[in-house]
């Protein structure tokens, strides 16, 4: 249905992101981190990240952004 991406634990850049999103259109892409502000991210985060989550992971709020992903599918 998506694909957490931990911001933490695997090095990423705005290339890698759009590169990705390119490869699978139609999955969307969550980003989890410790740290609230990613600025080297920001076109990553406007144009290919569905969410941003801190860690530790709130099982609600993944929930409510799961049921929007489903729910934009429909």
């Amino acid at each position: 249905m998506a694909v957490i991406i931990d911001l933490d634990s695997v090095a990423v850049d705005n290339r890698t992101i759009r590169d990705l999103a390119l490869q699978f259109p139609k999955i969307p892409f969550l980003s989890l981190s410790k740290e609230r502000f990613h600025p080297e991210l920001k076109d990553s985060i406007r144009d290919h990240i569905y969410a941003c989550l801190t860690k530790p992971i709130d099982s609600e709020e993944l929930n409510f952004w799961l049921k929007s992903i489903q729910e934009d599918k429909v």
